[in-house]
């Protein structure tokens, strides 16, 4: 009985992370223009596609080390992280390199770097004063996607139009803020995928940790929604809807271990740093529609750092965790951008991307 709901429980957890992917789809859809929805949206269809057929190829190069179950997952889990890499070359990038991108998430850098820490990899092999790395959650993994997603909106550059005359960042509105309120809410269903591993029951996993999850999202709202009427006097969409993912995000290194004043803390210090790193990229002249670099790289970062805040000495085994995946994203995603840009396949044509796909 116990091998058939643990069954039933991957195939819910991998559908639980596929309907986060759609959510962050839904915020890409609304947070960018107009013009490009229909041919945009079979982008992200390449995408998903490139991350499945990569997953299965190194769930076919390493057969002994996973169940079936624990493929599905991790199929599932490529899907979100390609996503959200993708998100960051939104509007600009070709379909190949949005396939190609897909390939590599699942194929070389979720089985290289995050699986890695559940088998024989880097991140197992991490013990320092007899505490190993711990990400019983996700915090690393997203953190992987909004750093190669870094990587890849710096190679590729700002979208036409971004950049004014006299040199700075011009606002660009998207075109549904609906959308992409609907699309963070539809996140939050990552209380179920995220709380996934081996020694989860049914009864844990659901009320031990969505809870508190959901708590991370509204903290993280009402933490933005500060920010934003103390810049502006007001709380605009996007602001908002950037709290509710890194709220999320900020929480998900250790969910089993959350309590409320963990996810009040986690959320609030992930929110305010991934607001902090939004505002900053436009006066660098670096485009970020979306806002993944926040609220994925930063709050991943800060997640998967904030598992050792109530055990000093897990701290240094986190940090040397982080950076090991952040180096490996680093490297990874330059080589695929750069590569891609090299062979003209990264961005479209000039001409394309000022008149928009559905042209």
């Amino acid at each position: 009985m116990a091998d058939e709901l643990a069954t039933l429980w991957a195939l819910i957890s991998g559908v639980s992370i596929l309907l986060s992917a759609v959510g962050l789809l839904l915020m890409v859809e609304g947070l960018t223009r107009h013009r490009s929805v229909s041919t945009g949206a079979s982008r992200h269809v390449a995408t998903a596609s490139g991350a499945v057929l990569g997953a299965v190829a190194a769930g076919i190069i390493r057969p002994g080390e996973t169940t079936a179950a624990d493929r599905w997952v991790e199929m599932a889990v490529a899907v979100l992280v390609a996503t959200i890499v993708a998100a960051g070359l939104a509007e600009r990038a070709t379909f190949v390199a949005h396939t190609v991108t897909g390939l590599v998430v699942g194929g070389l850098a979720l089985p290289v770097l995050a699986w890695s820490r559940e088998s024989a990899g880097i991140l197992a092999s991490i013990s320092i004063d007899g505490q190993d790395f711990l990400d019983a959650g996700a915090a690393s993994i997203f953190g992987v996607g909004g750093w190669m997603a870094t990587v890849g909106l710096l190679v590729i550059g700002p979208r036409r139009g971004r950049i004014g005359a006299d040199g700075t960042m011009r606002e660009i509105p998207g075109k549904s803020m609906g959308a992409a309120s609907i699309g963070a809410a539809l996140f939050l269903s990552t209380v179920v995928g995220l709380s996934t591993r081996p020694s989860n029951t049914w009864t844990n996993a659901v009320f031990d940790t969505a809870p508190y999850f959901v708590l991370a999202g509204a903290v993280g709202t009402v933490a933005a929604a500060v920010v934003g009427w103390q810049r502006t006097g007001s709380v605009e969409t996007p602001t908002a809807v950037h709290g509710v993912i890194a709220g999320v995000v900020s929480a998900a290194g250790a969910p089993l271990d959350l309590t409320v004043l963990r996810a009040v803390i986690f959320a609030t210090v992930g929110t305010l740093l991934a607001l902090a790193v939004i505002e900053l990229l436009p006066r660098v002249t670096v485009d970020d529609p979306v806002g993944v670099v926040g609220v994925f790289g930063a709050a991943g970062l800060w997640g998967t750092l904030a598992v050792g805040i109530t055990n000093a000495e897990q701290l240094s085994a986190q940090l040397v965790g982080a950076l090991i995946l952040l180096a490996g994203s680093v490297v990874v995603a330059g080589v695929l951008f750069g590569a891609l840009r090299l062979t003209r396949v990264l961005r479209l044509p000039p001409d394309v991307e000022i008149v928009g796909l559905d042209r």
